[in-house]
Formats: C-alpha cells, sequence, structure tokens
C-alpha cells in the first residue's frame, strides 16, 4: 500500500545541471528493497513522465540507464 502526502517542489543538480520540479511523496521502500533484492539495484526515487519530457530525459530499458536526448 502506498501513502502519499501532497505534491511538492524541489529543486536538484546533477552533473551541473539544475532542474526544478514537483513531486509526489511516497513511502515505495518495500518496492524499493523487493527491486534490489531481484536486480541488485538500489532505486532512490522514481522520475514521471512530465519530467522526462520536460527535461528531454531518456530510459534505456536494456543497458539500465537514463541519459539526455539532445
Amino acid at each position: 500500500e502506498l501513502t502519499m502526502t501532497e505534491v511538492k517542489e524541489m529543486e536538484f543538480s546533477h552533473n551541473k545541471d539544475v532542474f526544478i520540479e514537483e513531486f509526489q511523496i511516497m513511502d515505495i521502500s518495500k518496492t524499493v528493497e523487493n527491486y534490489k533484492r531481484k536486480k541488485g539495484v538500489i532505486i532512490h526515487g522514481i522520475l514521471g513522465n512530465s519530467f522526462m519530457q520536460t527535461y528531454k530525459y531518456v530510459l534505456d530499458f536494456d543497458k539500465m540507464v537514463m541519459y539526455h536526448k539532445k
């Protein structure tokens, strides 16, 4: 069961890029632990379609990476 809180606008940076986006805060700890156990990958959060479209990012599921499409 996911428990949501209000939407929060947050600013963060990665590789000298600054992003400002609205996020819903949810407890996804059970999902994260399950994914870590099955795939050996640690998830720190989930970015949605809005973020991906706004900032022109693409997910490569085969390589398990996200990159900026210039």
